[in-house]
């Protein structure tokens, strides 16, 4: 940094360019020169936490996010990112408090609907799920992974039909995934088998 060593800013735009190379592990250090500078500006504090979640550090990546909510707890995208890396470490009751605050602040953003869904989906709370997810494929139905959340959210309470519906709709987007693919032969032939059993029965 021969231009200005002790300016914030250009360590900033170091580390956002290492990002954008790939090279995560400079990015991080830049970040951290630039929070050394600057502690209360949020931007660094959140540019320090990606690049450590896209290192696996996502410990260290939950504490430069939770740096960034502390200065400031309407930034969307820093609850957003805290949720994430917090259910990247199995903290899902953690994940979902955080992404509700996210889904509060921004109710447009798909994203954090999704992840708001897979973090209630994992503590079992397929209600929930299903609601997030049914806001994320409203604002994004583009979506394969938000399509097949829902697919599962609903088999999971044993909406079989709505199950099969949702998951046809991840393969139309994106026919090549295994997982998708695998939960909609599932259904469809418990779909078949319960009508079976009702006309057998009738």
């Amino acid at each position: 940094m021969e231009e200005d060593p002790e300016d914030a800013l250009t360590w900033k735009m170091l580390g956002i360019t290492r990002i954008k190379q790939g090279k995560h592990a400079g990015a991080e250090e830049a970040l951290k020169q630039a929070v050394k500078l600057d502690d209360k500006n949020v931007d660094y504090w959140k540019g320090l936490g990606i690049t450590r979640g896209l290192q696996g550090n996502h410990a260290g990546a939950e504490e430069a996010l939770k740096q960034a909510v502390n200065l400031d707890g309407k930034d969307a995208d820093s609850w957003k990112g805290l949720g994430m890396t917090r259910g990247l470490q199995g903290n899902h009751a953690g994940a979902e408090e955080a992404l509700k605050q996210a889904v509060k602040l921004d109710d447009k953003d798909a994203d954090s609907w999704k992840w708001l869904g897979v973090a209630r989906r994992l503590q079992k709370n397929h209600a929930g799920a299903e609601e997030a997810l049914k806001q994320a494929v409203n604002l994004d139905g583009k979506d394969a992974d938000s399509w097949k959340g829902l697919g599962m959210a609903r088999w999971l309470q044993g909406n079989h039909a709505g199950a099969e519906k949702a998951l046809k709709q991840a393969v139309n987007l994106d026919p090549t995934n295994p997982g998708s693919l695998d939960a909609l032969g599932i259904v469809s032939y418990t779909n078949c088998f319960d009508s079976r059993r009702q006309l057998r029965s009738s």
